[in-house]
C-alpha cells in the first residue's frame, strides 16, 4: 500500500469515528433521560408522570435552565463558576429587599435582583482574569464570601416576598419567560462573537489571544451574562420559594454544573460546546432529583446517588484521545 492509500485509509477511518462520536453526542444524554424515566416510572407506580408532579419538576428545571444558560458562557472558555449558588443567594436578598420597599413592584424587583448577581459576576470574573488565577479556585473563594454575607443578613429572620408577585409563580408565566430566555441565550452563545470567542478561548486560549481576540473581556464578560441568568434565577426561585434564608441557593451550582456535564458540555469548553447541554441536562436533574424523592430517598443517598450518575455520564462521554467530553 502506498504512503497515499494509507493517508486515504487513515482518513476514512477518522471520519468514520468522528461520524460515531458524532451520533454518540446526540443519543447518550436522551438515552440517559429516557432510561432514569422509566425507572422512576416504574419504582414510583406511576406517580412520575401525573399533572402535579410534571408540574413540579418544570419548577425544578427552571431554576436550573435558566442558571445553566449562563453557566455555559463560562464553561465555554474552559472556566468553572462555583459561586452562583451563593450569587443566587445574594440576588435573592437584593430582590426580596426591593419588594418589601417597593411593595412587591415587579420591575423593580427583578431589576435588583439582575443587578446584584451582574455585580457578583464581574466581581468573580474581574478577579478571575485580572489576577490570573483559576476560575474555579476564585469562586470558591467568593462563594464562602457572598455565602457568609447571604447568612449574616439572614440570621435569625426569614424574609418574605410580597404575596401580589406570586403571580410570577404561574405555569404559564414560567413558560413563556423561559422560552424568551432560551432564545435569547441559545441567539448570543451561538450567533455573535461573545459566544464564539468564548468557544475558541476554550479551544486554545493561546491561539485565541494571537488572533487578535480580546481574552480577558471575553472572559469576564461572560462571567457578567452568567451573573445577569443567576440574577434572575433568583426572582423565580424566590417567588417558588416565598422567602429568603439562609440557605436560598445551597447547593445551586452543583445541580447547574451537573446538568450541563450530563447534557454533554465539555468540561474543558471550546468549540464542541453546543447549547442543547442547557436543555437537556436541565431536565435530567430536575427528572433524577424528582424520581429520588418519590422513591423515598434520604438526602444524604440522594447525593451519593446523583454523584455516581454523574461520573457514570462523564465516563460514557470521554474522548479519552484527546481529553474532551463529547457534547
Amino acid at each position: 500500500m502506498s504512503l497515499e492509500q494509507a493517508s486515504t485509509v487513515k482518513k476514512y477511518e477518522k471520519f468514520k469515528k468522528d461520524q460515531f462520536i458524532d451520533i454518540l453526542k446526540l443519543i447518550v444524554p436522551v438515552i440517559v433521560l429516557v432510561a432514569i424515566s422509566i425507572f422512576f416510572y416504574v419504582v414510583s407506580e406511576g406517580r412520575l408522570l401525573t399533572q402535579m408532579n410534571l408540574i413540579l419538576i418544570l419548577n425544578q428545571a427552571i431554576i436550573v435552565m435558566i442558571g445553566a444558560c449562563g453557566s455555559i458562557f463560562v464553561m465555554a472558555h474552559g472556566g468553572l463558576d462555583f459561586s452562583i449558588g451563593s450569587v443566587l443567594g445574594i440576588s435573592a436578598l437584593a430582590a426580596v429587599t426591593a419588594a418589601d420597599a417597593t411593595n412587591g413592584n415587579p420591575v423593580v424587583t427583578i431589576l435588583c435582583a439582575v443587578i446584584a448577581g451582574a455585580a457578583c459576576g464581574l466581581v468573580t470574573g474581574g478577579l478571575h482574569v485580572l489576577t490570573g488565577i483559576p476560575s474555579f479556585v476564585v469562586s470558591l473563594c467568593m462563594m464562602f464570601l457572598y455565602r457568609g454575607i447571604v447568612s449574616t443578613l439572614t440570621v435569625d429572620k426569614v424574609l418574605t416576598v410580597p404575596t401580589n408577585l406570586s403571580f410570577f409563580n404561574n405555569v404559564s408565566v414560567k413558560i413563556v419567560s423561559l422560552i424568551v430566555i432560551l432564545f435569547i441565550a441559545f441567539v448570543i452563545f451561538e450567533y455573535t462573537k461573545i459566544g464564539k470567542y468564548n468557544k475558541a478561548i476554550g479551544g486554545s486560549e493561546v491561539a485565541s489571544s494571537m488572533n487578535g481576540i480580546p481574552v480577558k473581556l471575553y472572559k469576564l464578560i461572560a462571567f457578567l451574562i452568567c451573573g445577569i441568568a443567576v440574577g434572575v434565577a433568583s426572582f423565580f426561585d424566590i417567588v417558588r420559594e416565598g422567602s429568603v434564608m439562609p440557605t436560598t441557593g445551597q447547593s445551586y451550582e452543583t445541580n447547574v454544573l451537573i446538568a450541563l456535564v450530563l447534557g454533554g458540555m465539555p468540561l474543558s469548553g471550546g468549540a464542541k460546546s453546543r447549547f442543547r447541554s442547557v436543555i437537556l441536562g436541565s431536565i435530567l436533574v430536575a427528572v433524577l432529583n424528582n424520581g429520588l424523592v418519590l422513591w423515598c430517598i434520604n438526602d444524604r443517598l440522594t447525593e451519593a446517588i446523583e454523584g455516581v450518575v454523574f461520573l457514570v455520564s462523564v465516563a460514557l462521554t470521554y474522548e479519552r484521545q484527546n481529553g474532551l467530553v463529547v457534547s
